[in-house]
């Protein structure tokens, strides 16, 4: 974030972090994207991405298995979670 880049990648950014510090990260996210960034979050904190995400990729096995916006994913299970969906997804029970 310090070099400017109008692209970010980041990998499991909220570990570690207490709630607080997840809210004030998920406010400099917020700020960023507004600003025109690209972000890409790897993370297995499934609900917490569909709140900060405008869209979502689901790979299993290293394997794309479903993307699409959080309402498109979760319009394959109905009114299910996006916990639901990526179970389905990747065909866990």
């Amino acid at each position: 974030m310090i070099g400017g880049s109008p692209v970010l990648l980041l990998d499991e950014p909220m570990i570690g972090l207490d709630p607080l510090g997840q809210r004030e990260l998920r406010a400099i996210l917020a700020d960023l994207r507004a600003a025109g960034h690209a972000i890409l979050v790897s993370t297995h904190m499934i609900e917490n991405a569909a709140a900060m995400c405008d869209r979502m990729l689901v790979f299993d096995g290293g394997r794309l298995v479903a993307s699409g916006t959080i309402d498109e994913l979760r319009a394959r299970r109905g009114d299910g979670s996006i916990e639901d969906v990526f179970l389905d997804v990747t065909h866990r029970p």
